[in-house]
């Protein structure tokens, strides 16, 4: 066994445009106008993380040193190549 520090994820936030914002862009406020072009351009999202020491076996560390992929990870990764695939398919069908 073989004690190490991994890091957690606690919490997550994310930048949102509510409908108060959109009538602050529409009155030409410039901190709602700032929040829509943040929310449009950067996605504002963001993990907290905490460490935590754990026990691990061996070979869980060792494969944990090589950089293995969560399964959360892996899922995203599936996601963004099914969409990119669904934009080749509607791209060769020639759909209006």
């Amino acid at each position: 066994m073989v004690q190490k520090t991994i890091q957690v994820e606690v919490g997550s936030s994310e930048t949102k445009v509510t409908g108060r914002t959109w009538l602050g862009v529409f009155a030409e406020d410039k901190s709602s106008i700032n929040a829509v072009r943040r929310s449009v351009f950067n996605s504002g999202a963001r993990k907290y993380l905490r460490n935590k020491t754990v026990w691990m076996c061996r070979e869980c560390a060792a494969a944990r040193a090589v950089g293995m992929k969560s399964k959360k990870g892996f899922s995203s990764m599936i996601v963004i190549l099914g969409i990119i695939a669904v934009f080749i398919l509607v791209g060769l069908t020639g759909s209006p």
